[in-house]
């Protein structure tokens, strides 16, 4: 495997120097790296990079290289067309949608988010579509979902912790919301989402919260049938995730685990079951792991929660391409919604502002300028 990886490297290092020649297409220039080389095994490497917390050493200098070798193969073509510019429209191409664009590193090493605005979209039309809609001004702010039911056995044990970290403002155990659960395998509580949903209520007024019993598929279900979600700007769910590749339609958001079910839904929220969803959102925020991923499919991207949530009527979605840790995402979406209150900006661009905080040391005191913490979640629609 390490042999293959080199062989690709060095491909892509004889390719990418020719995206500074002028009249070079990157299309061009990855169908040479696809004909010379396995590509996917280079997104999946640098994927496997941007998931370590603590890049060091060896690793560290694996990332910057790679990183730089995509910057020039993908974005250097691009030069004179980005100049000046700060936002930026990525329609990734097949793997090229597992992977954050904003990691990308310059010839100063810098990080493209330090320079742009990051937004993806499955295609020019899906973005004319979204365009189209119009939501009423008299909407209620936001309505956040947390602190779900995994484990009732130990769920007021754990959530206890939570409670103490929301009155003291003390760090949160740090848990993945992973997408290992299964039913032989039970998800874990999640302490730090109660926190989250807490956290978020104290920084947008007027917000609602749901917790414990309330995070119920049912219970959802109703309040998209009977009109309520669509009252909300934001919804944004602190849950755990499950992505399967190779059946999208089976990927969820992970709801209250009840055993036996209740009310005669088994607690994931399917792709299909999302799609049904009525919603009027300028964004749906989720803050789980991998909610980003899906399968592939030509013209198309990457199909399962993204697309499913923005035909249910989101105009924008942040999603998430790794496994993401309890505290650091707390600390980013409080954050986020702080920052939307206090000036008003749209989502895209304080996205971008509060990654630059992250990679500055002005949030987490340098603790989180790791990509892992602030690269993972990506932002589709407008």
């Amino acid at each position: 495997c390490r042999d293959a990886i080199a062989t690709a490297l060095d491909t892509l290092e004889s390719v990418a120097p020719a995206a500074a020649e002028p009249g070079q297409r990157s299309d061009e220039l990855i169908r040479q790296v696809r004909e010379r080389a396995d590509f996917e095994r280079i997104v999946n490497f640098y994927r496997y990079l941007l998931t370590k917390p603590r890049l060091k050493g060896r690793a560290l200098e694996q990332f910057r290289y790679v990183s730089r070798m995509l910057h020039r193969l993908l974005l250097e073509p691009l030069a004179a067309e980005l100049s000046g510019k700060t936002d930026l429209i990525v329609l990734p191409d097949g793997m090229l949608g597992f992977i954050p664009f904003e990691t990308l590193l310059d010839a100063d090493s810098a990080y493209l988010a330090q320079r742009c605005a990051v937004r993806y979209s499955q295609s020019l039309s899906v973005l004319d579509n979204i365009a189209g809609r119009v939501w009423a001004d008299d909407r209620l702010p936001l309505a956040a979902f947390g602190g779900a039911i995994y484990r009732p056995d130990s769920y007021a044990r754990e959530m206890a912790a939570g409670d103490a970290q929301y009155r003291e403002m003390r760090r949160a155990a740090d848990p993945q919301r992973g997408t290992e659960g299964t039913a032989a395998a039970p998800w874990h509580n999640l302490p730090g989402t109660l926190v989250e949903v807490r956290m978020i209520r104290d920084a947008v007024d007027g917000s609602d919260i749901f917790t414990g019993d309330e995070v119920d598929e049912s219970r959802i279900k109703r309040l998209s049938a009977d009109g309520q979600l669509r009252r909300y700007r934001v919804v944004h769910f602190a849950t755990h995730g499950q992505v399967d590749l190779a059946r999208p339609e089976l990927s969820a958001v992970v709801l209250s685990q009840y055993d036996p079910p209740r009310g005669g839904e088994d607690g994931y929220l399917r792709v299909p079951e999302v799609a049904g969803l009525e919603l009027n959102a300028d964004l749906v925020n989720l803050s789980a792991c991998e909610t980003g991923l899906g399968k592939i499919y030509g013209g198309e991207g990457v199909v399962g929660l993204t697309q499913a949530f923005l035909l249910a009527g989101a105009n924008g979605l942040s999603v998430s391409l790794w496994q993401v840790a309890d505290e650091s995402t707390m600390r980013f979406m409080v954050a986020l919604y702080r920052l939307v209150r206090e000036t008003g900006m749209p989502y895209p661009a304080a996205f971008a502002a509060i990654r630059r905080q992250f990679i500055s040391g002005e949030v987490g005191g340098g603790a989180y300028q790791n990509p892992y913490f602030w690269a993972p979640f990506v932002y589709y629609g407008q």
